[in-house]
């Protein structure tokens, strides 16, 4: 349980494979304009899994070196080396933090760039950075979060992210091993390191703030906040892939939960524990998209396919929460006749109301809200308690 301290081993020497993404360049083309594309199944297909960042990164190098004079086997090959060097570096075989959330921040990334910054037209290196700064921004991570780092003692005592350190230092040796720190120049190199450290979580509602100025900020900063966006940008995803990722990234909260008790720490506020039911499951959803994830994408543009995807899946947390509230119930006639002359008077029946709390319309009511001080789950009928609990059955690489 501790960080990697030495640079990630370096890919073998010689020449590097750069043409082997081709066999799939119709199915990456298709992941650039299709929200359904399905990127579980396409890594599930390849011959050889732990090959996703290399190849979707070599498909999106030669989209953005095409046409320039460094679109050339030397440039390529040490992209290749890099990504090589990267997807061994991501070591999880489930859970979140791994290649395929790598590739696919990457592919968000290159998708967003292309909205955002259109009007800006990107010296194709600076787009070249960002994408590399995407596949590698998580690189050795261990499935916990900062708080568990810091209490397992690694990283430097006053670092508030040793993760997101780490993963800058280690993607700064690689660019250099790799022979990229040359060609990309070292104010690219600054402005990698600068997209990684802005990932922390830390930072977020610093995001938030200059995603509401983004036309008025400077390259790295847009590109930091664009990078922050597509990390997150699972509940925007389409629905069933929206649900997969959450279930990846509730499976290293969940674990993280259990070794911090196992060690005798209290996890914080943000890791919380296991949900038994679909209500409580989707009451930390809802909050994370509700909270997190809207602030940001609404910001960058409230009418954008990623933000229009994010609000549908708000809404089918919240009908799915109301699904299990308790149902209105009509008023019950509760006869108290007082003599023989009332008993058939229907005026002599009196209502009593359900308490059920309703809308206007007769709706139940729900006002989903997360807690450390209240578990989601404890309103919830015993009966139902242990009603849903989600097997995941996706592929690990």
């Amino acid at each position: 349980m501790s960080l990697p301290h030495r640079p990630l081993e370096a890919a073998n020497s010689g020449d590097e494979p750069t043409d082997h993404w081709r066999r799939y360049e119709a199915e990456l083309d298709e992941a650039l304009v299709n929200p359904y594309w399905d990127i579980f199944r396409f890594t599930e297909a390849l011959p050889e899994r732990s090959e996703i960042v290399r190849i979707v990164g070599l498909f999106l190098a030669n989209r953005l070196l095409q046409d320039t004079e460094h679109h050339c086997r030397r440039v390529l090959g040490s992209v290749s080396k890099f990504l090589a060097m990267v997807q061994k570096g991501y070591r999880q075989a489930y859970g979140y933090h791994t290649r395929i959330h790598a590739a696919d921040t990457a592919i968000t990334l290159y998708q967003m760039i292309q909205v955002y910054e259109g009007s800006h037209q990107l010296d194709p290196l600076d787009e070249l950075a960002a994408i590399l700064a995407a596949f590698a921004h998580d690189v050795g991570h261990p499935g916990w979060s900062n708080s568990f780092a810091k209490a397992l003692g690694t990283g430097d005592a006053d670092d508030p992210h040793p993760l997101e350190s780490m993963h800058a230092r280690e993607t700064a040796k690689m660019l250099t091993t790799a022979g990229l720190d040359g060609l990309l120049g070292p104010k690219r190199l600054c402005m990698i390191q600068e997209m990684i450290l802005c990932t922390c979580m830390d930072y977020h509602n610093t995001m938030v703030e200059k995603a509401q100025n983004y036309v008025n900020e400077d390259l790295p900063s847009r590109l930091s906040v664009l990078l922050h966006a597509a990390d997150i940008s699972n509940p925007t995803k389409e629905a069933r892939l929206s649900q997969l990722w959450s279930i990846r990234c509730s499976f290293e909260f969940w674990r993280e939960h259990d070794l911090s008790r196992k060690i005798g720490v209290t996890p914080p506020v943000s890791v919380p524990s296991r949900s038994l039911t679909s209500p409580g499951y989707a009451l930390c959803q809802l909050a994370f998209y509700k909270n997190v994830g809207l602030p940001l994408f609404a910001a960058l543009d409230p009418n954008s396919e990623w933000t229009v995807r994010l609000l549908s899946n708000i809404q089918s947390r919240v009908d799915l929460i109301a699904a299990y509230a308790p149902p209105p119930i009509e008023p019950t006639k509760q006869w108290r006749a007082t003599g023989p002359e009332r008993a058939d008077d229907e005026s002599a029946a009196d209502f009593v109301e359900d308490e059920a709390p309703c809308s206007s319309d007769g709706e139940p009511v729900v006002t989903p809200s997360v807690s450390s001080e209240r578990d989601p789950d404890a309103d919830v009928q015993a009966s139902r308690r242990r009603s849903s609990l989600f097997r995941a059955t996706s592929i690990g690489i």
